[in-house]
């Protein structure tokens, strides 16, 4: 079958069609050329029309850091309790294994409106992280203050120089950035052991004060919550630094029995440093 011979009207479309085409391509040559004059006179720092910069809803960056007091060295010295004539003790808190146990005993802390003093292991930091958060809003309203009880709880009479050193400022470093708190001038040496070299280095150090306690809860030896209760209704008095941890459910269980009874007796709880007028 022989193919159909193109009509006029065809052959008129056909050549429009082909000078449309031939058009585009001038125009398209056109762009590409005034495109690549564009780009040499910007690598030449020269703009025919310069475009208008835009404006931009740009907040400015922060960045200021929180500032801490610069320690202040000096000759140390060991503290048992605060002074018997004023009618406050203070509450202290170590070591920190159990996150439960420290977000319960915060809670507490903030439900009572009861002050009080951490101290912290670095080494407890996967317990201490997820409560980190709280313990900053309580340290920043006053409510907790923070002390240093080395970053490993290891006993610091068997540390060198540089050991201890590095466990205090270590430790001190991780509070600051995690919590927003200094530990300065206050240091408890773990298992309330130390000797008169320790307490030198860490008053030449800055932690002037090395602070035991004397109403220890005994709660690291197992006792019930009950037990816990009794043991400190025995041994808080006026002036009392009262040492429980943050590590027992029993602990936790005893803590708002331990408040009421402090407050029973006439007592005010307060962080260490107001305890020694800091």
């Amino acid at each position: 079958m022989q193919e159909e011979a193109p009509t006029g009207s065809y052959r008129r479309a056909a050549r429009r069609a082909q000078v449309r085409r031939r058009r585009f391509a001038a125009l398209g040559l056109l762009a590409l050329l005034a495109i690549g004059v564009g780009v040499a006179m910007m690598a030449r720092g020269g703009s025919s029309h310069p475009a208008a910069t835009p404006t931009l809803d740009i907040q400015p960056f922060s960045t200021a850091a929180e500032t801490f007091p610069a320690p202040q060295p000096g000759t140390g010295k060991v503290v048992f309790n605060g002074p018997e004539s004023a009618d406050r003790v203070a509450l202290t808190f170590d070591d920190g294994s159990c996150a439960d146990c420290i977000a319960s005993v915060l809670a507490e802390l903030e439900r009572t409106k009861t002050p009080a003093t951490l101290f912290p292991n670095g080494a407890y930091a996967k317990f201490w992280d997820p409560n980190a958060a709280e313990v900053r809003k309580l340290v920043a309203s006053g409510l907790v203050d923070l002390g240093n009880h080395t970053w490993s709880h290891n006993d610091v009479r068997s540390e060198s120089v540089t050991v201890l050193k590095d466990e205090l400022q270590r430790n001190e470093e991780w509070m600051q950035v995690n919590f927003g708190g200094s530990s300065y001038p206050l240091f408890r040496p773990p298992f309330g052991t130390y000797n008169d070299a320790a307490v030198r280095r860490a008053g030449k150090w800055g932690w002037t004060t090395t602070v035991t306690w004397s109403a220890g809860s005994r709660d690291w030896e197992g006792l019930s919550a009950d037990q816990i209760v009794a043991e400190l209704h025995t041994s808080v008095k006026p002036g009392a630094i009262i040492l429980l941890h943050p590590n027992y459910q029993t602990t936790v269980a005893a803590l708002p029995r331990v408040i009421q009874d402090i407050q029973a007796k006439g007592l005010q709880p307060v962080t260490l440093r107001a305890l020694l007028g800091m």
